[in-house]
């Protein structure tokens, strides 16, 4: 994976994945997801943000002035960058379909009254998810969308500047 690719790619899932939550936590409750508005927006207060900060970076980036800055990834490291970039997208997604469809499930109306997961508990495992991508794609993003190289401290000469 080259880091353009890598770029790419998370700009097209940050996209995706806003736009499919965002949809989502508007419609659910309509559609008989059991959740009511109170708690589909709270849900959004908790996934929004990842998301809106991998995509203002891209932003930034975008319109820095110094594209082109963002260091190489050596060749025999590329197929790492693949996996800590797609990797940890797929694990969210996962475990975020995983706890809506729980959640769904435990709470549909056949089920018993008080068995069903909390929205709370629904908060603390999409919290879970997101973290995994604060600690892995956060740092990526940080990495490939970076406008300039760090500036290179000077080392200080021991003797002193003869030239006057």
């Amino acid at each position: 994976m080259t880091v353009f690719e890598a770029q790419r790619f998370i700009i097209i899932t940050s996209l995706a994945a806003t736009g499919s939550l965002l949809i989502f936590y508007i419609i659910g409750p309509s559609i008989g997801f059991p959740i009511d508005y109170d708690q589909s927006i709270r849900l959004i207060q908790i996934n929004s943000p990842v998301f809106l900060g991998y995509l203002g970076s891209a932003t930034q980036f975008l319109f820095a002035g110094d594209i082109g800055r963002a260091r190489l990834i050596d060749e025999a490291l590329a197929p790492l960058l693949k996996i800590l970039v797609v990797g940890p997208i797929v694990v969210f997604a996962l475990l975020t379909a995983a706890s809506l469809a729980a959640f769904a499930i435990s709470n549909r109306q056949s089920a018993s009254p008080g068995t069903g997961m909390s929205v709370e508990n629904l908060s603390i495992l999409l919290t879970v998810a997101l973290g995994l991508l604060a600690v892995t794609t956060g740092v990526i993003v940080t990495y490939l969308f970076s406008t300039s190289d760090k500036p290179r401290r000077r080392r200080r000469s021991a003797e002193p500047d003869t030239k006057s």
